[in-house]
């Protein structure tokens, strides 16, 4: 009968522990009793039967959800909070905030349907084109935006307890079939361990323009323009770089186009 080093289970119990607790830190809601509050006063916003009473209630719900952001800042998340801001933010008919809301939760909850189609609503509202389609990188690397950082990071955690549980049995005695296994399992976890490396260090910044503004030849309000159009409320763009200790952006349009914005235009999805 196959016996497993003691010091081989305590440790793989310990790590599954950890991860246990990591999972459940990670998806708990932070503050029960403000959620509630916000919720409370969500409904009274849907129900209620005046403007001004629809607003206030609106306005108290993104209070307490925005307060939640600022101190919790639940990038790991599962991305309730951030659909939650941007529900509130489209009946307020902050169209941009609305929108750089739902691109938030959007890396949370890739699956998430209605927040598709929330954000393709709220882009119609803004007038703005459609998105691009789908890059060859993204079809190829599909659980790299299938999955959210948060679910692929468990992914890795949860193959590099197996492994080292495999592993381990496999040093004790050793089974052919463990081998390939392990072999297998080392492929899976390498190409999710290089997607964490490439979003944490390849993957570009992009932010989402919540005023309009002019695109800029160079890091001033003076500078000459890129172009005659301002870039629309709601647009996405990527960053390229952080000028001015932070006051503007260097920034790529849809179009190709490159130049310079003032940082209080734009908030960036993280």
């Amino acid at each position: 009968m196959l016996k497993l080093n003691p010091y081989t289970a305590i440790l793989t119990c310990i790590g599954l522990l950890l991860v246990i607790g990591w999972y459940y830190l990670s998806f708990q809601n932070p503050s029960a009793q403000i959620l509630d509050a916000a919720n409370t006063s969500y409904n009274k916003g849907v129900e209620a039967s005046t403007f001004y009473s629809r607003e206030q209630s609106f306005n108290k719900a993104l209070e307490l959800n925005a307060y939640l952001e600022q101190v919790f800042r639940p990038v790991y998340g599962n991305g309730r909070l951030y659909a939650n801001l941007g529900q509130l933010y489209y009946n307020l008919e902050e169209y941009p905030l609305a929108l750089f809301s739902y691109y938030q939760a959007a890396k949370l909850r890739p699956r998430d349907r209605d927040l598709a189609q929330a954000i393709d609503h709220t882009r119609r509202q803004l007038n703005l084109p459609d998105a691009l389609p789908s890059s060859i990188f993204k079809d190829v690397f599909f659980f790299h935006t299938f999955l959210s950082l948060p679910e692929r990071l468990q992914v890795v955690n949860v193959l590099s307890l197996l492994l080292f549980f495999l592993f381990s049995i496999h040093l004790w005695k050793p089974f052919r079939l463990f081998k390939g296994l392990n072999v297998f399992l080392i492929g899976v976890w390498m190409i999710f361990l290089g997607s964490l490396f490439y979003e944490r260090y390849f993957e570009p910044l992009e932010g989402v323009m919540i005023q309009g503004s002019m695109l800029k030849r160079e890091s001033n309000p003076q500078a000459l323009l890129v172009n005659s159009q301002p870039i629309r409320a709601g647009t996405k763009v990527e960053v390229l770089d952080v000028l001015n200790e932070g006051q503007w952006l260097k920034v790529k349009l849809i179009d190709g186009n490159i130049g310079f914005v003032s940082s209080r235009y734009i908030r960036l999805i993280k």
